[in-house]
């Protein structure tokens, strides 16, 4: 009798499944259910909340409750567990706590650096699980600050991009237009928005030969933190953005319309300068064919190839993030060149097809029957 698994998917209880607007933790998510489902393998999928319908997927919604006015993760990660017991895979995302919980069937997905409640009672459970880090630099961390976990359950699972969707129309820096630089994503101060604007500044000198489309808001996800300060860094951003001629304001662009804004740009500006822990919109932006100019922070240099996929700034100074944007107007046949390694780059490493492989490879791992089933060649 052939095996029939079932994998059920967990997103964290700080994040609301929004089906009208999806982070990247959401999509990387939905793609990877949307992709074992289309190779026949059965998918559930936990959230607090759902925004927002689709009826391709199976829902649980789990409810978040409150003790003493306080949210309770433990309510809401034990419901999941005890609710999917017959699952084979417990793959949660962002969420430690499922892998004390249910250790021999846990796959913690970690696309942040997440706390581990319980750790120093709950340790020898927390070791028993596996770990898929979306960087180098998050498996770093992970093993660090948790010396006790194994190793050889911590792995690296580089997020993807639809390379089908994400092409080069072949057609950049062209000679009837200005050099097209592109910037999208959340406007804050960690991402590097004001600064890049500072550096646009700084080149108002040169401002016929390039432009820079600016796209995103402040209100695109809402932390505490965005929803506090989003009104006060969306009018100054707007105010500094429109105060010079080469820069125009995109806005908030759908998900499904970002390949057609990547192809209408010429090199990406990735301008954070926390500790990215992966850089989904650099890969995305890479598979379009567009250099990437970023700074050397978290799992950035794992994506950028300084000086063949594009360039990473090494000081976090408006000087220096202009003089890489220099570099590119002083020698526009850098971006053919670099535009066409970084589609390769996206190729070899951080396709849909490779991360669906090393995934069920690492499904294999914690359940080896799932070994019997040959479906995942049609999962991507």
């Amino acid at each position: 009798m052939t095996y029939s698994p079932l994998i059920a998917m967990l997103l964290w209880h700080l994040t609301p499944l929004n089906f009208e607007r999806t982070g990247g933790l959401e999509r990387v998510m939905l793609t990877e259910s949307q992709r074992l489902l289309s190779a026949g393998i059965p998918v559930t999928i936990a959230a607090k909340k759902v925004i927002g319908t689709n009826k391709d997927y199976k829902i649980q919604q789990i409810r978040l409750l409150k003790v003493l006015g306080r949210r309770a993760p433990l309510g809401y990660y034990g419901l999941y567990a005890a609710r999917n017991k017959s699952a084979s895979i417990c793959h949660v995302h962002n969420s430690p706590l499922p892998a004390a919980l249910c250790p021999n069937k846990t796959l913690v997905h970690l696309h942040n650096v997440v706390r581990f409640p319980g750790y120093d009672k709950l340790s020898e459970r927390y070791r028993k699980a596996h770990y898929a880090c979306c960087s180098n630099y998050i498996r770093s961390w992970l093993l660090d600050t948790y010396p006790h976990l194994d190793e050889n359950h911590v792995h690296v699972l580089y997020n993807g991009a639809d390379i089908s969707k994400f092409y080069s129309s072949g057609k950049k820096n062209s000679t009837n237009r200005p050099i097209r630089f592109l910037v999208a994503g959340q406007w804050n101060e960690r991402k590097g928005v004001f600064l890049l604007l500072q550096a646009i500044a700084l080149l108002q000198g040169r401002a016929d030969e390039f432009e820079l489309l600016l796209g995103g808001s402040a209100g695109l996800w809402q932390s505490q933190a965005d929803k506090t300060q989003a009104p006060e860094i969306e009018n100054t951003t707007q105010a500094q953005a429109t105060a010079m001629k080469n820069v125009k304001i995109v806005g908030g662009v759908s998900h499904d319309k970002m390949p057609s804004l990547y192809r209408s740009a010429d090199i990406m500006v990735f301008p954070s300068i926390w500790n990215e822990p992966f850089g989904l919109t650099a890969v995305e932006a890479m598979a379009t064919g567009l250099p990437v100019i970023a700074f050397p922070v978290g799992g950035i240099p794992e994506i950028v190839d300084d000086g063949q996929t594009g360039c990473l700034v090494q000081s976090q100074t408006p000087e220096a993030l202009a003089a890489a944007i220099a570099s590119f107007l002083d020698h526009p046949e850098k971006i053919q060149v670099m535009g066409r390694a970084a589609r390769t780059s996206v190729e070899k490493q951080f396709s849909w097809k490779i991360h669906m492989k090393r995934l069920w490879s690492l499904y294999e791992m914690i359940d080896p029957r799932l070994k019997e089933i040959d479906k995942i060649g049609r999962a991507h």
